[in-house]
């Protein structure tokens, strides 16, 4: 580090674990409307990091434990459709210590 700047080196870790699920949904409504609807859940922790030991037991960076998304999709005619999509995503950290 120096007075202006911070340089970092990742490195890989040896082994993580990641438990979770998804779900999702889909309807219609009549012809040309179309909703949809998905939840992400997952816990990934440092399992071995033999270059930083002090990262296992920790939360991955930068993976939220909660993800949503939501999609609504609307035909305009026969050629023609148009989507909307939105992503939400629970407290993630940014570096790897959290």
């Amino acid at each position: 580090s120096g007075p202006s700047a911070i340089t970092r080196q990742r490195l890989n870790l040896d082994r993580v674990r990641i438990d979770g699920g998804e779900i999702s949904a889909e309807g219609r409504w009549g012809r040309d409307l179309r909703l949809g609807a998905a939840a992400l859940v997952s816990h990934g922790t440092v399992e071995r990091a033999s270059a930083q030991p002090g990262l296992e037991g920790l939360r991955l960076a930068q993976a939220p434990r909660l993800t949503l998304t939501a999609a609504a999709a609307w035909r305009v005619g026969d050629r023609t459709e148009v989507t909307v999509r939105g992503r939400w995503g629970s407290q993630q950290f940014e570096d790897d210590e959290n």
